[in-house]
């Protein structure tokens, strides 16, 4: 088994990472619906361009495992601490329907599923945190084929938990329903289980 480490990602590492979250992603409805191309030249290079975006918020932190003697990306996840929001700014962003895509995108259905995501993210915050609560927040996580079952996605999963710990944040993650079971092992209490509209995925609300 290979020595794995865990970093921060940096703009030099999104063309690796973007082929790793498109291949995780590629099985997913929700993807081939907005994506009914796949990773065309023009979605990856959104994919890079929307990573090293994220990279300069200072809310959001893509890190990292990687294999410490080839240097390969064995893992990756996009987690997010969120700060206290106001009123309006929570409204503003429940209203957005329109996001940056790749042309070759199906524009009208990739706008309406993320503007679902968004309200439902809002929505469920709300109920279980209070409006506009703090919270930390995972967008997404995946490992490479080559690195499965090595506890790669392990380590990013517990980082993200002992920082939102240290802050004094529940957690708000989202994953497909296989993993529920998995993620139990880690001690989590389940706060909440429903259906993402237009999505076969589940939204989770895990209380650390």
């Amino acid at each position: 088994m290979p020595a794995l480490v865990l970093v921060p990602a940096s703009p030099s590492d999104a063309e690796q990472l973007a082929p790793i979250q498109l291949e995780a992603w590629s099985q997913d409805v929700g993807f081939t619906t907005i994506f009914p191309k796949g990773a065309t030249p023009d979605t990856i290079q959104h994919t890079v361009a929307q990573m090293e975006k994220d990279m300069d918020d200072m809310t959001q932190h893509i890190m990292l495992v990687k294999d410490a003697m080839s240097g390969d990306i064995a893992a990756y996840a996009m987690w997010q601490f969120i700060p206290q929001r106001g009123h309006d700014s929570v409204e503003r962003e429940m209203l957005t329907d329109h996001f940056p895509l790749p042309k070759d995108a199906n524009l009208e259905v990739g706008n309406r599923l993320i503007h679902n995501g968004v309200r439902k993210h809002h929505e469920v915050v709300t109920k279980h945190f209070g409006h506009g609560s703090p919270h930390a927040y995972l967008h997404a996580i995946a490992t490479n084929p080559r690195y499965r079952r090595q506890g790669a996605a392990s380590m990013l999963m517990k980082w993200g938990i002992e920082r939102a710990d240290d802050l004094g944040l529940p957690c708000y993650i989202e994953l497909r329903l296989v993993r529920r079971t998995s993620m139990s092992s880690m001690g989590l209490k389940w706060w909440n289980y429903s259906s993402l509209k237009f999505l076969p995925a589940t939204t989770t609300i895990i209380s650390v």
